[in-house]
């Protein structure tokens, strides 16, 4: 579930968020996803517990960034939906940056990029991968493999603020 990366305020928005500091831009985002998904998976109807986690950076880059914006957009989006934040997941290695590669090049780059963090206790039967832009779904598809390892009949379903239309595909 995404908006469309096409629309120029979003566009400024996300960039705003994961390049220039624009921590403040993770809450409309927040707010955003929170309308989306209230309007195609209705939380209250389900009988099942559902969490959030955030799809990790690379330690290396998040020191370098200073934060992760998905992260960012996790924890403002579990306020607004009154759900848990789960860090369920560890980046074990720093991947190429995925802007220039096409699908079967991003889907390389990513293997074996996330590890399920075995410690992390979860009773809950759905979790919400969170992430700022989905292109090729890469890293959402990686990340839920990773999930899989920990987790097998964990329901997940990927959450990012906008799609990109990746034109290498």
């Amino acid at each position: 579930m995404a908006a469309n990366l096409s629309h120029k305020t979003m566009e400024l928005l996300l960039y705003g968020l994961k390049y220039h500091g624009l921590k403040s831009a993770a809450i409309p985002c927040a707010r955003l996803l929170a309308r989306a998904l209230t309007e195609n998976y209705s939380l209250s109807e389900r009988p099942v517990s559902a969490a959030l986690c955030p799809v990790p950076l690379h330690p290396q880059r998040e020191r370098e960034r200073g934060y992760n914006q998905a992260r960012l957009i996790c924890k403002a989006l579990s306020h607004e939906l009154s759900l848990p934040l789960k860090e369920l997941l560890i980046r074990t290695r720093a991947t190429k940056d995925q802007v220039k590669l096409n699908r079967a090049q991003r889907l390389l780059n990513l293997e074996g990029a996330f590890e399920p963090q075995t410690e992390a206790a979860l009773q809950e039967q759905v979790v919400f991968l969170v992430d700022d832009v989905v292109t090729s779904g890469a890293t959402l598809k990686a990340a839920a493999s990773a999930l899989r390892k920990q987790w097998p009949h964990l329901v997940i379903w990927g959450l990012a603020v906008a799609y990109h239309a990746h034109r290498n595909n």
